[in-house]
């Protein structure tokens, strides 16, 4: 290694950042009383949802993030293990 980052290093860790970004602002969300910080929370996250998006488009496009693609029994399975969650995590 020669110490220089290079555009898949560069761009996996701004990736990086922005998931976590996104997973700190959907907890504030979840657990926030105000209503007005809410509604603000809400709208920072759909910002940082956007730059990650750009992101996400930037290393796809210059074949940097090649994301499995999965067939139609994964989706099935995983959409009905979410549906599952979802029910019993009803209030």
């Amino acid at each position: 290694m020669t110490g220089k980052l290079n555009d898949k290093m560069i761009l996996s860790d701004i990736l990086t950042s922005q998931k976590f970004i996104m997973s700190s602002y959907n907890t504030a969300i979840a657990e926030c009383q105000s209503e007005s910080l809410r509604r603000m929370l809400l709208d920072m996250y759909n910002d940082e949802q956007s730059a990650q998006k750009r992101v996400f488009d930037a290393m796809s496009n210059r074949g940097l993030y090649k994301p499995q693609i999965a067939d139609m029994t994964a989706i099935s399975e995983t959409k009905s293990r979410f549906q599952g969650e979802e029910r019993s995590t009803r209030i």
